[in-house]
């Protein structure tokens, strides 16, 4: 077992056993990247920063596997920007670039999109699959 810090509070994580990584959205900074190989470094890197789509503070985090766009298989980071309430997509993989955002026009007992996550999942779910099918054309 080993420490890791980020500099202010901690929104959620994440892990890609895949490639050994643990993602973690910081509230006001963004998403780290951690080596989650048990004996690795206790350092993270910022991978992408709280600006332009993604608001503070940043939610939650999940991934996305086996997401097709264009026609290549790719894993996907999806990360909630309650600043602008929106869910921005992401490239799990280096360069980690934005490869879409979109939004739930939902509000559910009055929680913000970010609160309400886990109770839409499935409906979420449904919606994003859809989306994503749009994006193969």
């Amino acid at each position: 077992m080993r420490e890791i810090h980020t500099p202010s509070q901690v929104e959620g994580c994440v892990v890609d056993e895949a490639q050994h990584a643990l993602f973690i959205g910081e509230e006001n900074k963004g998403i780290w990247r951690f080596d989650a190989k048990p004996n690795a470094s206790t350092e993270g890197k910022l991978i992408i920063k709280a600006e332009g789509d993604l608001v503070a503070d940043v939610e939650g985090i999940s991934l996305y596997q086996g997401a097709n766009i264009h026609g290549k298989k790719q894993e996907l980071l999806v990360v909630s920007s309650q600043g602008n309430n929106s869910y921005l997509l992401y490239q799990a993989e280096a360069p980690y670039a934005q490869v879409g955002r979109f939004r739930i026009g939902v509000n559910l007992n009055g929680m913000a999109n970010g609160a309400a996550q886990k109770a839409l999942s499935e409906s979420v779910e449904k919606a994003f699959v859809l989306w994503m099918k749009g994006l193969k054309a």
